[in-house]
């Protein structure tokens, strides 16, 4: 994936979330096509964000939204702009999400867009937020997720959360931890192979290492 295209991603979750920057923004940003499992196709706009169970869209940029379940939703499409020439397409997934506070598994799928595929696996990335805090002040900022799915599991698993202007301390034991299926996957992270700043600057480099683990076959099957 492009650098222009995550740049875009996080600033699909900058303006939607930022209600001073949502009043100057261009309606081209926030133009949606949303297609329902029932075959039903809507062109509007996106009010609010995209990272839970439900999404809300207007027919006008000023106009009243309605709420949509992912649940019930086929597809999500950001039409091409200015900035991009290619769509930006979400579609909702079952998820185990080990960088959730609370409730790992999500009883409603959420929205992710598909950046990796193989016979054997998926990628996907999603809008995302994350918080600080101190005794006096919570800081949030946009940041995106990480995951993977092997074809024929019920659920996508985050592997990775961007995190903004941080160390992160024991990273290899963190990604061991949300790789604990995969011998093949702790045995790279471990090696001389696995580079830290590469991976901070494209997490997408593990996706292949996945798919090299399902096709050696060392991996554990998924938990129900």
């Amino acid at each position: 994936m492009k650098q222009v295209k995550l740049f875009l991603l996080v600033m699909v979750v900058a303006m939607l979330t930022c209600p001073p920057a949502a009043a100057k923004a261009n309606p081209d940003d926030y133009k949606v096509i949303l297609t329902l499992n029932d075959g039903t196709v809507i062109e509007g706009f996106l009010k609010g964000d995209i990272m839970g169970d439900k999404i809300k869209v207007s027919e006008k940029f000023n106009g009243k939204s309605k709420k949509y379940s992912t649940t019930d939703i086929r597809s999500l499409v950001f039409p091409p702009t200015e900035s991009d020439a290619r769509e930006l397409r979400f579609i909702p997934v079952m998820v185990h999400d080990n960088h959730e506070l609370m409730g790992r598994n999500p009883k409603n799928p959420r929205l992710l867009m598909k950046v990796y595929e193989t016979e054997r696996m998926i990628g996907y990335i999603s809008p995302a937020e994350d918080y600080s805090f101190t005794p006096s002040v919570i800081t949030s900022w946009n940041s995106l997720k990480y995951y993977y799915q092997v074809k024929g599991d019920k659920r996508a698993y985050t592997y990775w959360k961007v995190v903004v202007n941080a160390k992160v301390i024991g990273l290899k034991k963190m990604l061991k931890k949300c790789f604990k299926r995969f011998p093949y996957v702790k045995n790279y992270i471990d090696s001389k192979e696995f580079n830290s700043k590469e991976f901070f600057k494209n997490p997408e480099i593990l996706m292949p290492v996945v798919d090299e683990a399902l096709k050696s076959g060392d991996y554990i099957s998924e938990e129900e």
